[in-house]
């Protein structure tokens, strides 16, 4: 029997060198019940939570798609955080956690 819905995948077997942001998380459009006067989210069809989209660039120099778009189901928009570089003196945000 195949897969019925998402296939579950580790974000390291996608992007093994890493992923870089392109931009922020914005909502991802249905265009099913969408009008051209009206807007509707998509919502995830497991969870029926709304469903994000951010442009990331793939870190594999060897990369045959340099952009994809990675999809995320959440209540509230994700954002996106910079990390911290180690020894770095002038990085003035802090890591969560």
């Amino acid at each position: 029997m195949a897969i019925q819905g998402p296939i579950p995948v580790e974000f390291a077997h996608v992007f093994p060198r890493g992923a870089f942001a392109a931009g922020g998380f914005e909502p991802l459009r249905d265009f099913d019940a969408s009008s051209a006067e009206r807007f509707v989210q998509s919502k995830d069809k497991v969870s029926g939570l709304p469903v994000w989209v951010a442009e990331v660039i793939d870190g594999d120099p060897a990369a045959r798609d340099k952009t994809a778009r990675v999809k995320i189901a959440a209540a509230d928009q994700p954002v996106i955080r910079p990390r911290p570089r180690r020894g770095c003196r002038s990085c003035r945000w802090s890591s969560p956690g």
